[in-house]
């Protein structure tokens, strides 16, 4: 089930649609159909340490729930850049119960390989996933 947030901008209505429509889609493509996943677009952006990020997803593995949230940026980028993030963020409800068990064991000095190791590989699987998600969709 995908909840679409019903506060846009006028600025944010034209990726409204591109977001909730490709949630919809890249969910069942994952086969992710038993996740409850919110979609919101949020003005301003989202600083993490090293840049500025278009979207995020936070993950509640015990409750099959996700929120993604786009940060303006992503309202300036082409439908092919909002694919490839949404998707991105997505395969992150795949990686996070082997990432959130790793942490759970690991010192403060792991943890930060492990971050880095959690994006390489869940972009990996993205990547691998906007292929096949692109020709169903020609």
């Amino acid at each position: 089930m995908t909840k679409k947030n019903s506060k846009f901008t006028p600025k944010q209505l034209p990726i409204k649609k591109l977001f909730d429509t490709h949630t919809r889609k890249m969910r069942d493509f994952l086969n992710l159909a038993e996740w409850e996943i919110t979609t919101c677009i949020v003005d301003g952006l989202f600083l993490n340490s090293e840049r500025s990020t278009t979207m995020v997803c936070t993950v509640q593995i015990n409750y099959l729930r996700a929120t993604i949230q786009a940060f303006d940026p992503a309202c300036k980028c082409t439908e092919e850049e909002l694919e490839e993030t949404l998707m991105h963020e997505l395969c992150h409800i795949i990686t996070e119960p082997m990432y959130q068990s790793a942490i759970d064991n690991a010192s403060p000095q792991e943890n930060t390989h492990l971050q880095r190791l959690r994006e390489q590989e869940t972009e990996r699987i993205a990547r691998i996933a906007i292929k096949g998600y692109r020709a169903l969709n020609k």
